[in-house]
């Protein structure tokens, strides 16, 4: 996504680029945020780092969203399957992942 990480480029590697805007922002592994907000010094951080600042703060409200969205349906399954049932399910989940990566 252009508009996400600010990269005119795909990859994580852009090359030929005319300014520092044009490889995107990249960001290490890190707390961004606590209780579903993001943390003051990672919004200016993001902000000094992408030209279009509204869309990459309409972004971030994104993300936020969805993660409500999915944490609502999980509680709704637990809520009706029970706890068990679903750790029993995100076992099968991560296994099948797990067993779908050795077979390539």
């Amino acid at each position: 996504h252009v508009i996400d990480t600010g990269a005119v480029g795909p990859g994580s590697m852009s090359n030929g680029q005319i300014q520092r805007f044009g490889d995107g922002l990249q960001i290490t592994c890190r707390k961004t945020g606590i209780n579903d907000t993001p943390l003051r010094d990672y919004l200016h951080e993001s902000q000094r780092n992408v030209r279009t600042t509204k869309y990459w703060i309409l972004d971030e409200k994104t993300r936020i969203a969805g993660c409500h969205m999915i944490r609502d349906m999980v509680l709704e399954v637990i809520e009706d399957e029970g706890a068990e049932a679903f750790d029993e399910f995100m076992y099968e989940v991560v296994e099948d992942g797990r067993r779908g990566l050795i077979q390539r």
